[in-house]
């Protein structure tokens, strides 16, 4: 004879309730808190703008490119909400649009190959 558990509704709703974040939700966490540096890499990076959070680069922007850390920011979107290239490429496009005001950009990916401490690497 087979016996199951019951479960209280207060064990349900903790368990199936959670509600799960939206792709909005996670990329505005992603860009909360983020300053941007166009003084640390003038010399070797003059027309970019790096957007920096925890002494890592998390966006550049140089001209109309947006350089998105894959590690980060692009790879989040793959494995959570399995997007591939080009409907990540659209959705950072449009986030960027509304939240930052950055129009006409194109987003990008790149591996983190820098930090604010030492510079990129390639």
């Amino acid at each position: 004879m087979f016996k199951i558990k019951k479960m209280s509704i207060k064990e349900n709703k903790s368990e199936n309730l959670i509600p799960k974040k939206t792709k909005e939700e996670v990329f505005l966490e992603m860009i909360n808190g983020l300053t941007i540096d166009t003084e640390t890499f003038k010399k070797s990076h003059p027309n970019s703008k790096f957007f920096i959070k925890d002494k890592k680069c998390f966006l550049e922007l140089e001209k109309s490119d947006l350089w998105c850390d894959y590690d980060n920011i692009w790879s989040v979107f793959e494995s959570q909400f399995d997007m591939n290239y080009k409907q990540i490429q659209d959705f950072i496009k449009d986030m960027v649009e509304e939240h930052l005001n950055m129009n006409g950009v194109t987003p990008l990916q790149f591996p983190l190959l820098f930090s604010v401490t030492s510079g990129r690497t390639s």
